[in-house]
Parts: C-alpha cells; sequence; structure tokens
C-alpha cells in the first residue's frame, strides 16, 4: 500500500474484500493518486469532509478515464464504495457513494443487418394496402356500407 494512504481505513481485511476487489486496489489508489478532486484526497488521507454527488462525480469520472476493462471498473467501484462505508464509519461525514455499476445487456436487432432492405418491405406494404384502400368501392350488399375486399359476405343461399 503507498504509503500516502491511511492504513487501518484501507486495510483489505477490514474492508472485506473479495480476491477480485484485492486484485484491483490498486487500479483504486493509482486513480485516487492522481485525481485532483477532494473526495480522492479525504479517502487517501481519511480527512473528514462532507461531500456531494457532483463531486462524487468527479472521481467517478476519473474511474472512468483510468480504469480499463469492464470488470476491472466493476471491482474498483464495489471497492470504492466499501472504503467509502468505512470512511464513514470513522469520520461520520456526509457523504455519497458512487453510481452503481450495471451491464446492461442490449437485445440484437433481428432487422440491424439490412435496414434499407426492411425500410423497403415497410414503404411496399405501406404502398399495398394504400393503393387497396384506394381501389375498393362500395359493396354490392344491400347495406351498402363495406368497402369490397374488406371482408367476404357469405354467399347467398336461394331460398325455396
Amino acid at each position: 500500500m503507498p504509503s500516502n494512504f491511511d492504513a487501518m481505513l484501507w486495510n483489505p481485511e477490514t474492508l472485506q474484500l473479495t480476491e477480485a476487489q484485492v486484485n484491483s486496489l490498486h487500479l483504486l489508489q493509482d486513480v485516487l493518486t492522481r485525481s485532483k478532486s477532494e473526495v480522492a484526497k479525504a479517502l487517501r488521507l481519511c480527512e473528514p469532509l462532507d461531500w456531494t454527488h457532483a463531486d462524487m462525480q468527479k472521481l467517478e469520472t476519473d474511474l472512468l478515464k483510468h480504469v480499463n476493462g469492464g470488470q476491472n471498473l466493476r471491482n474498483v467501484y464495489d471497492t470504492l464504495a466499501k472504503v467509502i462505508a468505512r470512511y464513514h464509519e470513522r469520520t461520520n461525514s456526509n457523504c455519497c457513494f458512487p453510481q452503481s455499476i450495471t451491464r446492461v445487456r442490449l437485445e440484437n436487432n433481428p432487422f440491424y443487418a439490412d435496414v434499407a432492405a426492411s425500410e423497403r418491405l415497410i414503404q411496399q406494404l405501406s404502398d399495398f394496402v394504400t393503393n387497396a384502400a384506394k381501389r375498393s368501392r362500395p359493396c354490392l350488399c344491400q347495406e351498402g356500407r363495406h368497402p369490397r375486399g374488406a371482408f367476404e359476405h357469405p354467399p347467398l343461399s336461394s331460398a325455396p
């Protein structure tokens, strides 16, 4: 652990870090060392400081810029949340937690490969329906209310 970090706050055993989080701990500490954020300084030295969501967003921006890989970023954020919880216990400061990182699963778009063909098909179907509506005439049934082709009338039966 770098010498400018509070040993009690940054102890992996008291933070109850997983093995993956312990392996990513140096990434978080590197970002906190480089960051000009007041939150980063307070977390390094365990100095009491109240901060807002805007202050936390500055630190989150630094994390997003300097931590590569989705899994590393998730481990760093989870570790940061544990460090902030421990920091709050020790300093009783009003502090915000980082935003949660969750992966968004995007469904495959079946039309992605050929959007132009899909748009042409939609236009053709639209034209077909429009033209069919223009060509339709009133039916010859007694009511005369239904356009021809809207539905088929039952065949007229010859009554005895």
